[in-house]
């Protein structure tokens, strides 16, 4: 089988090798027979494995670049097809210099088995499925068990991809082993790895909704003994590096098996990225690890992702190169590069590690997990909202992982660790944007719209990707549903017991069976039945969202009777892929009914259709909300009114209610449960009807009744009654009224008796006693609740009747008493004393009761108050003998003023003390005097004789004397001021008039009155104008119903109180306006009332206040907000006769920007009926208006809604408008009343949302009705000052819908409604930002101890709010204080015992949730007393303190050391020989070493660089050196100070350069016998150098020229100094020791790029040597040319150097591929019969010259002699190389081109010139940045 396999691949080699050929420019001829031919769609296809190895070797010519491929089947790759393709190159598509540009479609197929070895001495980049893409799209394709091999770059499905689309590709259990190439071979290259199981590195581009499922990722290397090794060591579990990438949907996941038993393990994806730094390498490093990428950079963003990749990183150094090697660990990115990358709504949940060993000192430094992070470690400035990871899934036993977040934060405003049970918390996911539910559209680079779908998987108890089922039921409480496990939930049902929030259950593609149950609540009825039943379940497609407001109707187009099962437990199977029972997003409802049985009085189940008894209860089953039907049960009596039924179950009778009491009634309705025909279903229910006679619950009283017993009747004048009446329209309504003393209605027939007046029916409204009739008979208004007793009082006036008679006999005409004024009152209201009359010599004493039958008639004083109708007579009494004279002085106004007689009648008028008469107004000023008459009679007693008027208050008659035989009478005319409020006259004036007594107070019209002689009755020739009242019209305001006029001094008079007057004029704002007409009317003045004292009238309106507006302006869209806005309703009058002018409310579009709108009124003439109320239509646009200007969707309208406000109460319906609208919806037809304010919303679609982000701004966004809301924006209101004007700390917590009482946000406080991402809108919506104040404090064990030490504790532990609105978040915080180091926060802390509720102890507690607002709860910083260590530097600066609990820590521990696994086994290390695990003492305070080493580097300069050896304790003045207290327990304070090795370097003319210098100290070979060994190190060390202790090498192309060079050594021991004025940050001294480095060898080399060494002259006869010694003062190193040259100090080291002639390299080539790389260069010469070979390196420039040349070079200084020089082409294979030496072009032999330098000549120069012969060229750009200089190199 084989052979006919290898056979039928042979059939191809023909075409196969010709595209080869091809490649290289030779030229193809067609075979005869070509696989995968081109189809007719355009396309390749590929069905067989020599299709396959067809397209890739199609590919790799530029006729193949971009063609379009598809994968027709899966693939299974046996050893046979990996052999033929490994004879071309492999599988690979595409090549460095032709990448892919086409389209793969792998049509959801696989590709199995596919391997690519890595060859150890021919390096290959770019190495995968795809070599290098650029432009491409690659989708739709898996690939299982690969391996893909590669050197620097490379991924299972691509090396390299520029701006390729990558999506919907799976890697299942695939391993990319990624291996530098400078590994093995000692290239010297500065490109790194990046390596991913996916891609090695992208470059723009997309990728989405990608997986790799288990495999690994790894890479060991080695950095062999020449090498500087490679920067950007990027490994990432789904790309190494990705640069402007968008990685979006994206997944790391393990592979899941299950066994036989159900058991389900694990394989977890793996990253390790091994690094070893071989003895004598120079350069530090970082080796990166990423759960996701190595690398992010160039605003590369990482959206929805998850991984769940074990992280593991290693890098080992073993000589003292500064600060060393790192390693980089994060969950998500290991790095970030720039400030404009981001990670959003992603996770991370795998195991972290690392180890590193750094041999920076002679105890070498060993640690294990550290420069971890749970999101990213290496990412300044990188923004990461939304994204958590899972601490527990790093645990390990035995380890203590301190794992933070982002860098060292352990935690941020909207990203941190989350514990388990959040882990698992769908709410908290969703609160963080995640969806849920596949209902949000995202918008990114990949597409504009796209669905990115979370679901939990409570197996391994984190989000992730993938499909889901929901399962609700219809009826709210009637049961639980659950969906069973799953391969996501394998032990854990869904549950839900709440049907608007669904049930969510994770379904894999295995998965093809889910059991859904709904299980019944038990609820009994009467008859011993459950009242719920389940009737069915019923599946709907497409539901994306897991949660739904209280809707009643959502559920109703879903449930149409199309039952999938009848059962309640029903397993859906998609065994039959024909029949597939359940798919993603679906909605399973379990369809249930409630029971409502009807009773009738007695208990017994009735019909609702007859009323009658029948216990057939088949049909008594309701869907939820459906309406309640109207049975008529038997009435108990004719009296007996209905009021609805009750599950409150009569316990005096059978049940139902017959004549239910009125306290009964409300406790049925206080409780909810009262019921009528057409309220909703919600509950099962046994319904017992309620009858009530309404009439005891109205009560009547008449004022003054005549027993307490009956307050109805009051004997002789009345009685008051109620009465049920029956409308035409079948409406049952009740009267009171009041009947006169024979019976008779007194409203129809009836008479009252004489004195009394009916006044108004009274009833008592929240607390006041209001008129609501003036009729005598009153309706009971419909809305008046009847089930509440109502009490209403018949109330009357009282008519005081006032008499005035002379007490002297002679009087004549004014003996007997005549009526004098009438004056009605309000019942025991007190007796007013009016001004009496005066009478000649008499005096009034007081007003007696008076009866006309009585003798005498004129009784004692009257005293008390009124209560019934009365007459009072003037008691006078006579001043002295009888004259004969009457005379009589009165008023025509009662009340208005008073009158006096004075003067002797016996002399003439015109004589002094005559008689003369004065008046003088009421002193309220409210009256106004016209004139006197006066008036006799003849001897007869007629009065006609004498008259006269008089305009003077004092009236001096000008007649004769008076006569005893006549009479004589004085009047005095006033009238009484009319004031009419709220309007003006004409001319500006108030309008005020006067009115005489009992004339008509509302007059038409300006009226002439003349006054007569009020007793002879002819005229006195003076008359007055009464001017008109105002008008109606007069009285008219738009938008307002004029109603009449109502009398404010009726206050004062006792007539009303002030609170009756707040009872009518009730609109606050508005004084003339009364709410409801029903409270003005029986206040109003009538048409034909009569003056009888001053008014003050106010005018009395109701107002109509119309709003019309529409749900996309009521949202408040802004300007320029780019969507448009309906145009507002139109508003016409309704009636047959408009004639009122009604103003509403409005806006108006801007004609130039529908989506700016101005807020203003319109009016509409409309026509006010007799009841106030009016007929509108409004008329609304409709698929008129685009949403978006140029867009395609219009604006429907959905229907209207009104909403009626009244008293603060808002009643709101709406309407729907069916397509095509009916009559009455569009226009809308809708009758208003009075006094209530109407708002009119026409609802379109879609709707608007608007959010209130900061006062004057808001940002918009558009969802379509039955979507979820989403995530909002970010309020940006300073927080800050919410915190200082509302006090304490706020955290942003959501939006609500409730406009603030003031502002634009507003404050939590128990019952805000606050809405959610998953709220589903249904209307447009305005929204503010709400704040709420945190309610937790923070506390610490030590306050009083850091009070007590001058400090604030706040200082040191503190509650603040993070800097996020996104989420809830504060963080409480904890430093250190001297002495004591924080340990943890705790809850419930007792400072008695020191014990409390452990919370974390991270010192920095992120408080989430609900956490910030928990009631009473103080979180304790804990700290321990500690003895502080404290590691200084050479300037005496602290650089670590070390915190050390109790007294048993020493300063170094042993850890484990194992040796690094091989390559590609995954990671890790293995126990030493004999199977165990060696342990190594390394130091515990290793930031101290870390510190003290970039200290050192950083005091660096021209005069010395000093490398770390040493601490030494400073015991009180005593220098201890280490050796004697490291191994010791710390039991104090300490204060360590540096030992260190100095280095200085000066030139022939004694001037300092250490500068000019890199140097790689290894201090352990200073201090040691020998180097250490390498631990774990894959490298073969060169014995040779480890002699070599200093090692100094010179800049690259910038060699030394001069003779000599001196390197002095010492070794410096640093104390703390005794100067008082000594201040840290200035040179401690030291002890200095030029010979402790005596012996010890220097090298010196000529640039760090190449490495090669410096000999220089040694002893008498000048031989060469690689190195000097340092030696003593006045050493002896070598004799040159004659001369002696010996060490100037001890501790030098003296270089001489030969003779030299300058030889110049020069690097040119066009290859844009060039830019910024290194390239080497052998020279060669022979020397005392040996070859001697050293290596240069040339850089070239990033960018190219004018002529598009790279060009660069580098200048030697030789000895002179012949040598060859040579590219070296195991770094350079792309190119072929030409030379031209000094420019004349030279064959290059094996050793290069030769070249003589010799004293004769200034100098040689070779030329190289590149040019491109093949593809092995590593990469085409450099990577990352060289941080060889970054304090990691001396």
């Amino acid at each position: 089988m084989m052979n006919t396999r290898v056979s039928i691949w042979r059939n191809a080699l023909r075409m196969l090798l010709a595209l080869a050929l091809a490649a290289t420019a030779v030229p193809f001829v067609a075979p005869d027979k070509a696989h995968a031919e081109q189809a007719a769609d355009g396309a390749y296809h590929i069905s067989t494995a020599a299709d396959l190895l067809y397209t890739v070797s199609l590919t790799r010519a530029a006729i193949g670049q971009s063609v379009d491929i598809v994968l027709d089947n899966d693939l299974t790759l046996t050893e046979a097809d990996l052999t033929v393709a490994k004879q071309y190159g492999g599988l690979i598509f595409g090549t460095i210099d032709l990448p892919f540009k086409g389209t793969f479609d792998g049509q959801g197929h696989t590709i199995k088995g596919l391997k690519y070895d890595r060859e150890l001495f021919t390096p290959k980049a770019n190495t995968g499925l795809f070599a290098s893409t650029d432009g491409a799209i690659i989708k739709n394709l898996t690939l299982e068990d690969a391996y893909i091999g590669a050197d620097f770059r490379g991924g299972v499905l691509v090396g390299r991809a520029d701006n390729t689309r990558i999506e919907n590709v799976t890697l299942i259990n695939c391993t990319s082993s990624i291996t530098p190439a400078n590994n093995a071979v000692s290239l010297i290259t500065n490109a790194g790895v990046l390596g991913g199981i996916l891609a090695g590195e992208t470059n723009g581009g997309v990728i989405y909704n990608c997986e790799v499922r288990g495999g690994r990722c790894v890479s060991n290397s080695t950095s062999a003994v020449a090498a500087l090794g490679g920067e950007g060591l990027y490994m990432g579990a789904l790309v190494g590096a990705a640069s402007g990438t968008v990685i979006e949907y994206s997944r790391v996941t393990p592979i899941r098996e299950v066994a036989a038993d159900g058991t389900v393990t694990y394989q977890h994806a793996s990253v390790k990225n091994s690094y070893d730094k071989a003895v004598g390498a120079l350069g530090g490093f970082t080796v990166y690890a990423g759960g996701v990428t190595g690398q992010l950079s160039n605003g590369a963003q990482m959206i929805d992702c998850f991984s769940t990749a074990d992280c593991y990183a290693y890098c080992g150094t073993y000589v003292s190169v500064g600060a060393g090697a790192t390693v980089s660990v994060g969950g998500l990115t290991a790095s970030a590069y720039d400030n404009n990358c981001s990670i959003e709504r992603s996770h991370y949940a795998g195991n972290l590690s690392s180890k590193q060993y750094n041999a920076l000192i002679v105890i070498p430094i060993i640690e294990y997990n550290v420069y971890l992070a749970g999101l990213a470690r290496r990412a300044d400035g990188l923004s990461v909202s939304e994204s958590y990871f899972k601490p527990s899934a790093s645990a390990e036993e035995g380890t203590n992982k301190k794992i933070p977040a982002l860098n060292d934060a352990a935690t941020g405003p909207s990203f941190g660790p989350l514990d388990d049970n959040v882990y698992v918390d769908r709410d908290f996911w969703e609160g963080c944007g995640y969806d849920f539910a596949g209902g949000i559209e995202r918008s990114s680079v990949y597409s504009a719209s796209h669905i990115n779908k979370w679901v939990m998987d409570y197996d391994l108890g984190i989000p992730v990707h993938g499909s889901s089922i929901k399962a609700t039921f219809d009826f709210p409480g009637a049961a639980s549903v659950s969906i069973g496990t799953t391969g996501l939930s394998p032990t854990q049902a869904q549950t839900t017991d709440n049907a608007w929030k669904f049930a969510v259950q994770g379904v894999l593609a295995a998965d093809n069976a889910v059991e859904l149950s709904a299980t019944t609540t038990d609820a009994p009825m009467a008859n011993g039945t459950n009242g719920y039943r389940f009737v069915g379940w019923c599946r709907e497609p497409s539901v994306t969202v897991n949660e739904v407001a209280e809707d009643p109707a959502y559920f109703e187009p879903m449930v149409t009777g199309d039952w999938v099962s009848d059962s309640p437990v029903y397993e859906a199977s998609n065994a039959d892929p024909a029949n597939r029972q359940f798919e993603d997003n679906d909605l399973f409802i379990a369809h249930y009914q409630a029971q409502v049985l009807f009773h009738d009085v007695d208990g017994n189940v009735i019909n609702k259709g007859t009323g009658a008894a029948d216990p057939n209860t088949d049909d008594d089953w309701y869907d939820y909300f459906d309406p309640l039907p109207s049975p008529s049960p038997a009435k108990p009596s004719e009296s007996s009114t209905f009021v609805g039924w009750t599950t409150t179950k009569n316990s005096a009778g059978g049940g139902g209610y017959n004549g239910i009491t009125s306290t009964e009634l409300v406790a049925i309705v206080n409780n909810g449960a009262l019921y009528k025909a057409s309220d909703p279903v919600t509950k099962p229910m046994d319904l017992y009807p309620i009858y009530i006679d309404y009439s005891v619950n109205i009560l009547t009283e008449i004022e003054g009744y005549s027993a307490d017993a009956d307050k109805t009747v009051r004997s002789s004048v009345g009685s008051t009654h109620v009465e049920k009446v029956t409308n035409t329209d079948g409406i049952t309504s009740y009267r009171v009224f009041v009947k006169d003393a024979t019976g008779n209605d007194l409203s129809v027939d009836g008479a009252l008796p004489d004195g009394y007046r009916f006044l108004g029916w009274y009833k008592n409204v929240d607390g006041v006693e209001v008129r609501v009739s003036s009729d005598p008979s009153y309706t009971i208004p419909a809305d008046t609740d009847l089930t509440q007793q109502q009490t209403y009082i018949a109330r009357f006036e009282y008519r005081v009747d006032y008499y005035v008679a002379s007490d002297a006999q002679d009087a004549n005409e004014f003996k007997n008493p005549t009526l004098h004024a009438e004056r009605w009152q309000r019942y025991e209201s007190a007796f007013v004393e009016l001004p009496p009359p005066a009478y000649y010599n008499e005096m009034f004493e007081y007003w007696a009761s008076y009866d006309p039958g009585a003798n005498p008639a004129i009784g004692a004083k009257f005293t008390g108050v009124i209560c019934n109708p009365e007459k009072v007579a003037s008691k006078m009494t006579f001043g002295g003998v009888s004259t004969d004279y009457a005379i009589g002085v009165g008023i025509d106004f009662p009340g208005a003023g008073s009158v006096e007689l004075r003067g002797e009648p016996s002399l003439t008028g015109t004589t002094s003390g005559s008689v003369e008469v004065e008046t003088k107004p009421d002193l309220s000023g409210d009256y106004v005097f016209r004139f006197w008459t006066g008036e006799g009679t003849k001897l007869n007693l007629q009065w006609s004789d004498w008259k006269e008027t008089n305009r003077e208050k004092t009236f001096h008659p000008k007649g004769s004397a008076y006569s005893g035989s006549r009479a004589y009478y004085f009047q005095a005319h006033y009238a009484a001021n009319v004031k009419f409020e709220g309007v003006l006259r004409t001319d500006g004036g108030e309008w005020a008039v006067e009115r005489r007594y009992e004339e008509r107070v509302l007059l038409n019209q300006d009226t002439s009155n003349a006054y007569g002689y009020p007793k002879a009755g002819s005229s006195t020739g003076v008359s007055f104008t009464s001017a008109a009242s105002p008008t109606d019209a007069d009285m008219q305001r738009d938008g307002y119903r004029f109603l009449g006029w109502i009398d404010k001094s009726a206050i004062a008079a006792g007539e009303m109180t002030p609170q009756e007057w707040g009872y009518v004029f009730d609109v606050a704002g508005d004084q003339y306006c009364t709410s409801q007409a029903s409270r003005a009317v029986p206040y109003l003045l009538a048409a034909d009332a009569v003056c009888t004292r001053p008014m003050d009238l106010y005018p009395v309106y109701v107002k109509y206040d119309v709003t019309v507006t529409t749900n996309i302006a009521q949202a408040g869209v802004p300007s320029g907000a780019g969507v448009n806005i309906p145009a507002a309703p139109t508003v016409a009058d309704g009636g047959a006769t408009p004639s009122f002018n009604l103003p509403y409310n409005t806006y108006t579009r801007d004609s130039a920007d529908p989506g700016t709108i101005t807020f203003g009124q319109n009016n509409a003439n409309v026509t006010v009926k007799d009841d106030q109320t009016i007929d509108l239509s409004l008329t609304a646009e409709n698929n008129a208006t685009p949403v978006v200007t140029d867009g395609q969707a219009t604006y429907l309208l959905k229907s209207w809604t009104i909403e009626k406000t009244f008293q603060g109460q808002t009643h709101t319906e709406t309407v729907p408008v069916s397509d095509p609208a009916v009559a009455g919806e569009n226009p809308l037809s809708y009758t208003i009343e009075s006094g209530s304010s109407y708002k009119f919303i026409a609802n379109y679609e879609p709707l608007v949302v608007v959010y209130h982000v900061n006062d004057g701004a808001t940002e918009t966004v558009v969802r379509n009705n039955g979507q979820q809301l989403g995530k909002g924006p970010d309020p940006t209101f300073d927080i800050a000052a919410i915190d200082l004007t509302n006090g304490g700390i706020h955290v942003f917590v959501g939006w609500t819908a409730t406009r603030p009482a003031a502002g634009q946000y507003a404050i939590w406080s128990e019952g805000t409604a606050m809405v959610s991402s998953s709220t589903i809108v249904h209307r447009s919506m305005e929204l503010w930002p709400v704040y709420r104040a945190a309610t937790v404090s923070v506390n610490s064990n030590i306050d009083k101890e850091i009070e007590a030490a001058g400090k604030k504790p706040e200082s040191y532990r503190s509650l603040s709010r993070l800097d996020s609105i996104a989420s809830v978040t504060l963080v409480a915080e904890a430093k250190d204080f001297p002495g004591y180091q924080f340990d943890h926060w705790a809850t419930e802390y007792d400072s008695t015992t020191g014990q409390g509720t452990p919370v974390t102890d991270n010192n920095n507690f992120v408080l989430r949730g609900n956490r910030p607002f928990e009631k009473d709860t103080t979180y304790t910083a804990v700290y321990v007393k500690v003895h502080e260590v404290r590691y200084h530097d050479a300037q005496g600066n602290v650089i670590y303190t070390a915190n050390v609990k109790g007294n048993e820590r020493t300063f170094v521990h042993d850890v484990l050391v194992g040796t690094e696994t091989a390559p590609d086994s995954g990671g890790g290390t293995t126990a030493g020989s004999g199977g165990t695990t060696p342990t190594q003492q390394v130091p515990i305070d290793v930031e101290a070493y870390h510190n003290i080493a970039v200290a050192l580097d950083a005091a660096a300069n021209a005069d010395g660089r000093e490398a770390f050896s040493n601490w030494r304790w400073d015991n009180n003045g005593t220098m201890v050196p280490w050796e004697q207290f490291f191994d010791k327990p710390i039991t104090t304070d300490m204060d360590l100070y540096p030992e260190t090795w100095q280095v200085k370097a000066t030139d022939a003319q004694d001037v300092a350069m250490t500068d000019q210098l890199t140097w790689a100290i290894d201090v352990s070979a200073l201090e040691t016998s020998s180097a250490p060994a390498a631990e774990g190190s894959a490298a073969t060390p060169n014995a040779e150098k480890q002699t070599y202790p200093i090692q100094a090498y010179f800049g690259q192309g910038n060699y030394y020229d001069q003779k000599h060079l001196t390197v002095h050594v010492e070794k410096r021991s640093y104390k703390p100094s005794s100067e008082p004025t000594y201040q840290p940050g200035n040179p401690l001294p030291a002890d200095r020791d030029a010979s402790a480095a005596l012996g010890k060898q220097v090298a010196l080399y000529d640039d760090r790029a190449t490495g090669n060494v410096l000999a220089s002259h040694v002893d008498a006869d000048g031989g060469f040597r690689d190195y000097q010694e340092v030696s003593t003062k006045g050493t002896s190193v070598c004799t040159v040319d004659g001369t002696s040259y010996t060490t100037q100090n001890d501790g030098d080291a003296l270089f001489v150097f030969g003779d030299i002639k300058p030889l110049t390299i020069v690097k040119k080539t066009t290859a844009k591929e060039a830019a910024g790389e290194t390239f080497l260069f052998t020279v060669t010469n022979l020397k005392d019969g040996s070859l001697q070979t050293r290596s240069v390196s040339v850089k070239c420039p990033d960018k190219p010259d004018k002529d598009g040349i790279y060009a660069a070079s580098v200048r030697l200084q030789l000895g002179q002699g012949e040598y060859f020089v040579r590219e070296d082409k195991s770094w350079a294979w792309r190119y072929g190389q030409s030379y031209q030496v000094n420019g004349v072009t030279v064959p290059s032999g094996a050793d290069g081109a030769r070249v003589v330098v010799s004293r004769s000549q200034d100098g040689s120069t070779v030329v190289c010139e590149n040019k491109l012969e093949n593809d092995a060229w590593l990469d085409d750009s450099a990577r990352a940045i060289n941080e060889f200089g970054q304090g990691a190199i001396l």
